[in-house]
């Protein structure tokens, strides 16, 4: 049985296509709803990826084995002391959080709740990824997850409940694209509550573990020492054993290290320490350590 979402998805690409045969043109993928103020979200550079801390210290966007995702039900999700998330929907990897924070990206520039159109491939490249028919189908279920999925956060006094994404839909005879964001998600985007996670750096990076660290200690000013258990659930991390977790922490620290210049070690008390070098964009609070 069709959700509400998929529903009003599938009806919106009904229309694209009988509008595109109709008039022999692109569908038009903008449908604004009038605001009486207009929000949006930072304008942060086109070097940097503008996602809520709260977001990145968690379990959100976590390592997925291949195969079924599991669907969870106002799961509790691990992350940092002084944040909460409760997430019903299929389990979210890094690849999702690409899309999400491109999407991001691509919105920060129009007003919140407005729908937005962008070409697939263009979409693809922007987020490291080749843009044939299989990348373009791994993309619509992306969307469909952010889309379908409720997340509940508070972190620090800002709370947001609601879909990743309002609204996802497509039109294969034109592979445009089209998503809307709730003005509500400006409510996580305060003066010390996002960071601007670097776009090459990320991009340099090979596994998921090595990008979740990457854009987890984006977030840290000056990183605390986490334990390596700690490490384990707030990356979600699906490894039984923790010795293999371990390996696979040291394995993933290194390709950190040498995209970002960043010092990365585990100590004898099972602690990673980090150092950091160089330059990031921030604009964020500090975690508390764990």
């Amino acid at each position: 049985m069709l959700t509400a979402k998929q529903k009003e998805q599938k009806a919106w690409i009904a229309e694209q296509a009988e509008k595109a045969r109709a008039a022999g043109r692109t569908a038009s993928a903008l449908a604004p709803t009038p605001k009486d103020e207009p929000v949006r979200l930072p304008a942060w550079p086109d070097a940097v990826r503008g996602v809520p801390n709260g977001f990145l210290r968690s379990a959100l966007f976590g390592l997925v084995k291949r195969g079924v995702r599991a669907h969870m039900a106002r799961q509790t999700l691990a992350v940092v002391n002084g944040a909460e998330i409760i997430y019903t929907g299929e389990r979210l990897d890094q690849g999702d959080l690409d899309v999400w924070a491109q999407c991001l990206h691509i919105a920060r520039t129009h007003d919140l709740g407005l729908r937005v159109q962008f070409g697939a491939r263009e979409f693809l490249r922007a987020i490291d990824r080749k843009g044939g028919g299989s990348s373009i189908e791994w993309l619509k279920r992306s969307l469909t997850r952010l889309m379908e999925c409720t997340v509940w956060i508070k972190d620090g006094k800002r709370m947001y409940s609601g879909h990743m994404l309002e609204f996802a839909g497509w039109d294969d005879a034109t592979e445009r694209f089209v998503i809307e964001i709730s003005p509500s998600a400006a409510s996580l985007y305060g003066t010390d509550s996002w960071t601007g996670v670097e776009l090459s750096q990320r991009q340099a990076l090979r596994g998921d573990l090595a990008r979740w660290l990457h854009a987890f200690y984006a977030t840290h000013t000056h990183p605390f020492a986490y334990k390596v258990g700690t490490l384990h659930s707030l990356c979600g991390s699906e490894a039984a054993r923790m010795r293999d977790f371990r390996a696979e922490l040291r394995a993933a620290c290194a390709v950190v290290a040498d995209a970002t210049g960043w010092v990365m070690l585990i100590d004898a008390a099972d602690l990673l320490q980090v150092k950091k070098t160089g330059r990031r964009v921030r604009h964020n609070t500090r975690a508390t350590a764990s």
